[in-house]
């Protein structure tokens, strides 16, 4: 499929509101993708679903607080390439989720907001 046709499909399935942006299927997708909420309450769980990485490779998930403190941990992502990770949460305000390589490269970055 042409760029120009996802694109147009894209637009269509957002103006429509069948998806969000965190559910843009893989298939438009070019490289590795990271979705979950974008907004989520503090005592719900906080699943993020990716794809479209190396499989069996080992990456680390990197979790920003909204008081500028971090928590990382090494996963290992699926034989299919596919990854699953859910965010040890601690106070309201904005997350930033970070899935790295093994050497420290930026793979894919999400941002989120915790509520009371």
């Amino acid at each position: 499929m042409n760029t120009a046709i996802k694109n147009r499909l894209l637009a269509l399935f957002l103006a429509t509101g069948v998806l969000t942006v965190s559910q843009i299927p893989s298939a438009f997708a070019a490289g590795p993708y990271l979705g979950g909420p974008s907004i989520i309450g503090r005592h719900e769980p906080a699943v993020f679903n990716g794809g479209n990485y190396a499989p069996n490779s080992v990456v680390r998930m990197v979790v920003a607080y909204p008081d500028n403190t971090q928590h990382s941990q090494v996963l290992l992502v699926g034989n299919d390439g596919t990854l699953k990770y859910e965010v040890p949460l601690a106070v309201a305000g904005n997350y930033t989720l970070t899935v790295q390589d093994e050497k420290g490269k930026v793979l894919k970055s999400v941002i989120f907001a915790v509520t009371q």
